[in-house]
């Protein structure tokens, strides 16, 4: 398969098709900190200050998920007006990221794409809502501002049991005060989410999953 290189840039000598495929190939933007890391884990947590990246990671892996048809998705923000204002609509949210073709549509609160895969946006602000559904994969936005961040999370650990490898992306500015633990499938109680996180990128971003 052909790339875009530098050289056909300056010459100006490169295909149409090839430029857009390449837009749309986050592996090659995207710094190191906003991959999804390998190997085996549950919870991959992001820490940055603003614009540092952690909305564009986690639509890009949910898009990553969609298009492997991993499905159902829970797609949780502080509200369900931020949510789908940060998380669908934003610049660097979910239809952002997408090439229009491909971009899931919005019925409701739940994204649809063409292979099957449905999202469905859900509010940390009524922890209740969490009962019933199960999801395959969860992205949780700004887990730090969350009203009722340990209940919220607390019932996602449970609904989240679907697949062979459920998992979620958690992007969240540091702040004081925030206890939320993670789950393992047999419902024990994990690594805090406000633990010392190993390793720091120039941009502030720290990763850890486990």
């Amino acid at each position: 398969m052909k790339t875009l290189s530098a050289r056909s840039v300056r010459n100006g000598t490169y295909d149409d098709a090839i430029v857009f495929r390449e837009f749309y190939n986050w592996e090659r933007w995207a710094r190191a900190e906003q991959l999804a890391p390998r190997g085996d884990w549950t919870t991959w947590l992001m820490l940055g200050g603003r614009g540092s990246g952690k909305t564009r990671a986690g639509a890009e892996w949910v898009r990553q998920l969609a298009a492997a048809g991993v499905t159902p998705i829970a797609l949780v923000g502080q509200t369900m007006t931020e949510a789908m204002a940060v998380m669908v609509r934003g610049e660097s949210g979910l239809l952002a990221v997408h090439p229009m073709r491909q971009r899931p549509r919005i019925r409701g609160n739940v994204l649809h794409w063409r292979n099957g895969v449905e999202a469905t946006v859900l509010s940390a602000s009524d922890p209740d809502r969490f009962r019933g559904p199960q999801f395959a994969a969860a992205w949780c936005d700004e887990v730090a501002k969350w009203p009722n961040a340990e209940a919220a999370w607390d019932m996602l650990q449970f609904a989240l049991r679907l697949g062979d490898r459920p998992r979620q992306y958690v992007g969240r500015r540091r702040r004081d005060g925030l206890k939320v633990r993670s789950r393992g499938r047999a419902g024990r109680r994990g690594a805090r989410l406000d633990r010392r996180v190993p390793g720091r990128s120039p941009w502030g971003e720290r990763q850890l999953s486990w």
